[in-house]
């Protein structure tokens, strides 16, 4: 199973939180990842690459998943 990985960071000044998870698939992260999103922005990554960035709106209770060009985790390897 494939290693995901979801990072968020309270504050700029804050160190990056950093939740580890194996998942069948894109799709079943997905939904493990959303149980840990608030309304600070977190990143999904797999194998390095960020798959998508997720926003909670807790007045809402609504959730924003913007996926787009895939761009490479610091401290990886492209």
């Amino acid at each position: 199973m494939p290693l995901f990985q979801l990072t968020r960071q309270q504050s700029p000044d804050a160190p990056t939180e950093t939740i580890q998870f194996d998942a069948a698939d894109e799709e079943t992260a997905l939904i493990i990842a959303k149980r840990h999103v608030s309304s600070v922005p977190a990143y999904l990554w797999s194998e390095g690459r960020r798959i998508c960035r997720l926003l909670g709106n807790s007045s809402s209770g609504s959730l924003t998943v913007e996926r787009g060009r895939r761009k490479v985790m610091p401290g990886t390897m492209a």
